[in-house]
């Protein structure tokens, strides 16, 4: 997050909370601070939309996996990411949704992510494994 970034959101909390636009806004005209607050609206939503998909609350499928570079294996609920230089990702379909591994060797894995239900669950599981989706 920027700085810039980090004070709009700083600004708006702080009137949300009820702080005066005076104390906020110190530098700026009365006439403007509103023209300012704005602004830091829409910085926010604008960060806020390019982290967010529209679909990110729809749930994970087998076409979307694909469609995002998910290798389908033989077994039909398995699809697998591939890492460079790292291990592999496999996620199985599971009845509360998927469960993702790190995957040691051919039948062992190494740690187990449970409950992945959305597509925002697996991108943000993806970042933080610096797994580039096509997405």
């Amino acid at each position: 997050m920027s700085d810039e970034l980090k004070a709009a959101v700083e600004r708006l909390r702080r009137g949300r909370t009820g702080e005066d636009a005076r104390a906020i806004y110190p530098d700026i005209p009365a006439r403007d601070r509103s023209i300012a607050m704005a602004t830091d609206n829409a910085l926010v939503v604008s960060a806020y939309l390019a982290e967010h998909k529209p679909d990110d609350a729809e749930p994970i499928d087998a076409g979307w996996l694909r469609r995002v570079g998910a290798i389908q294996d033989d077994h039909p609920i398995k699809f697998t990411f591939s890492r460079e230089h790292a291990m592999p990702i496999g996620l199985w379909s599971v009845d509360d949704g998927w469960k993702a591994m790190l995957i040691h060797s051919e039948h062992a894995a190494s740690c187990i992510v449970r409950g992945l239900k959305t597509r925002y669950d697996v991108r943000n599981l993806a970042a933080a494994l610096q797994i580039t989706l096509n997405d």
